[in-house]
């Protein structure tokens, strides 16, 4: 059975994708919510969070959570720092590897400021928040290079076992990399986030008047 998104033509895909970068470009600050249908940056957002985000203002820091446009549509992941050819390098906290495309200044949109979930809102703004986000960061780069030796040590040890007359079954170094990455994320998360971060009692930029 085919996932329904599987049957959406391509054009669609590039018309939505280009009216919704149309209309956030004509922001300079709004609301967003994380899809349920990724984990990426799991711990800090699992779904259903709701999202400030403000335009930037001079050049983002490492460890700052980005806004921008990509297919499939607006993403938000953290930064870990300039690309050879100066566009930026992202990464989901949850995702194994660096993101495989960079961000150009063109399709960045801002970053996020503060975040709701459960009723709680939580300021990404001050300095032991922008000391978390570097430690994510850290953590993030550290977890890309450890997964991406994995891969090679088990591209040896696969060839070694072949020349011995066995056979290697999946990844053998790369999954426990990966979850030694996911469990210092999560670490992290529980020990700090609650002390680096301190609670607002509203969410910035209201929709309405009312809220």
């Amino acid at each position: 059975m085919k996932r329904r998104d599987q049957a959406i033509p391509p054009e669609v895909r590039e018309e939505f994708l280009r009216l919704t970068a149309q209309a956030l470009e004509s922001l300079s600050r709004g609301r967003i919510e994380v899809s349920r249908a990724t984990q990426s940056m799991a711990p800090l957002f699992v779904g259903g969070e709701r999202l400030a985000w403000c335009r930037l203002e001079a050049a983002p820091r490492r460890g700052d959570l980005l806004l921008y446009l990509q297919r499939p549509g607006p993403i938000v992941h953290r930064l870990l720092g300039r690309a050879a050819d100066g566009s930026w390098r992202t990464k989901g906290d949850h995702r194994p590897l660096c993101d495989l495309l960079t961000v150009p200044d063109r399709d960045l949109l801002g970053r996020i400021v503060a975040f709701e979930r459960d009723g709680a809102v939580w300021s990404l703004e001050g300095r032991g928040a922008r000391g978390y986000a570097r430690a994510a960061a850290l953590l993030s780069q550290a977890g890309d290079l450890g997964y991406r030796a994995a891969g090679l040590g088990d591209a040896v040890l696969r060839r070694a076992l072949f020349f011995l007359g066995e056979r290697a079954r999946g990844e053998i170094l790369r999954r426990p990399a990966w979850w030694v990455q996911r469990q210092s994320q999560r670490a992290l998360h529980g020990l700090l986030f609650g002390a680096c971060h301190a609670r607002l009692a509203a969410l910035p930029f209201p929709e309405s008047p009312d809220e």
